[in-house]
């Protein structure tokens, strides 16, 4: 394979250097070096706080729901010849907590526990009213055209209000079978998505250390099976599809990066 030889003029050639020497220039501003200056300290200040005191707390929280004592205070403990033995209370709240939390935040079915409702009065579509007006207009010209007396007013207005009752009604019915349908939705692309999953775990970190986070809806591929066509019949084929998930984040890593970012 013969290597390509990059050629340039004398013009670009002094057009580069003098390109770098203005890049170089600007690197020397008091603004530029101000601000470099600026983002290491803050850098710096967050890289020893979060060793020195987020990863020190997270090291006595998982050693307190875990029953166990530092290599420190174990070695104290065993110079006064005192007992080994972890009470374990912290221990015993954490789990009661996470109990409290899965029964409140986990579920299927009638157990899940939330739910969406339609809008006690649902708008009427303007293709609706003018269907409407369509309708009435159609049965008063039917009405003089068998010779019926003229309508007053305040028949007609009657009559329109007892129409758009009727349709108000049928529209209720409609929009709550359409939140029944959206439910069930709901609730299969959170089964597919790892909700339960995910939040089961959140509420055993969120019980333990000083928070926990969750991140979605991420889209990520993933091979299910499905039924796809094949020599004449349907048969059970594994393809591959996308769709939104949901994922407990690392937060040891994301403390420091959240500090970091308030510090700038």
């Amino acid at each position: 394979m013969n290597a390509i030889i990059p050629v340039a003029s004398s013009a670009q050639l002094e057009a580069q250097e003098k390109n770098k020497q203005k890049n170089e220039k600007n690197q020397l501003r008091p603004l530029v070096v101000g601000l470099s200056a600026h983002v290491n300290k803050r850098w710096s200040v967050m890289r020893d706080h979060k060793k020195q005191e987020i990863e020190d707390r997270l090291t006595k929280t998982a050693r307190a729901r875990n029953m166990e004592y530092s290599p420190s205070k174990m070695a104290e403990i065993k110079a006064q010849g005192g007992s080994e033995i972890f009470m374990g209370i912290v221990s015993t709240k954490c789990r009661t907590a996470t109990a409290w939390l899965r029964d409140t935040l986990l579920g299927t079915g009638s157990d899940r526990p939330w739910s969406i409702s339609a809008t006690p009065i649902p708008d009427v579509p303007p293709d609706i009213i003018e269907r409407l007006q369509g309708i009435m207009e159609q049965n008063l010209m039917q009405h003089y055209e068998q010779g019926g007396e003229q309508v007053q007013e305040a028949d007609l207005k009657k009559l329109a209000e007892g129409m758009k009752d009727t349709a108000m009604r049928e529209m209720k019915f409609e929009a709550e079978k359409r939140v029944e349908r959206m439910e069930l939705k709901m609730e299969d692309q959170l089964i597919e998505g790892g909700f339960v999953k995910a939040l089961f775990e959140f509420t055993n970190d969120v019980a333990t250390y000083p928070y926990a986070v969750l991140k979605g809806p991420v889209p990520r591929k993933r091979k299910i099976l499905k039924y796809a066509e094949g020599g004449g019949r349907f048969l059970k084929k594994l393809l591959e599809t996308s769709g939104n998930e949901l994922t407990l984040i690392n937060f040891i890593g994301l403390l420091g990066e959240t500090i970091y970012k308030i510090c700038l």
